[in-house]
């Protein structure tokens, strides 16, 4: 971009992705030129707009299950022990609320739709 030269924007109508172009490119309807006429893109159906507001990030399918994974994983660690003193028969009744507690929320994390933007995650239990 040169000195003292401005920005357009233009927001992509179905993804929300913003792209700048500087303020010499001449957009004649969905076709954009630079300033010595050359055609750029192609580019999805763009609208222009003065938001320059990044879109909100959406995980990739990958990450998503990366993160359920995670979640798994750190609700077994909380639950093994609370399940072998349960399995020995010396588990408190603070404890064996909490592993019922955290086997719901294991539960609750393997349900959650990873297909429904943005993913809710299930909160994790309280301490008892």
């Amino acid at each position: 971009m040169r000195k003292g030269q401005k920005m357009q924007y233009f927001r992509d109508t179905a993804t929300g992705a913003l792209y700048a172009f500087e303020d010499d490119v001449r957009v004649d309807g969905d076709v954009f030129y630079d300033a010595s006429g050359n055609e750029l893109g192609p580019y999805p159906p763009l609208t222009p707009t003065d938001d320059i507001t990044p879109p909100p990030y959406v995980p990739t399918g990958t990450e998503l299950l990366a993160m359920r994974n995670a979640l798994l994983g750190s609700a077994a660690v909380q639950i093994a022990p609370l399940q072998d003193a349960v399995d020995l028969g010396v588990a408190t009744a603070n404890e064996k609320a909490s592993l019922l507690a955290w086997k719901q929320y294991r539960v609750d994390v393997s349900r959650t739709d990873l297909d429904v933007q943005p993913v809710v995650w299930p909160t994790p239990p309280a301490d008892h």
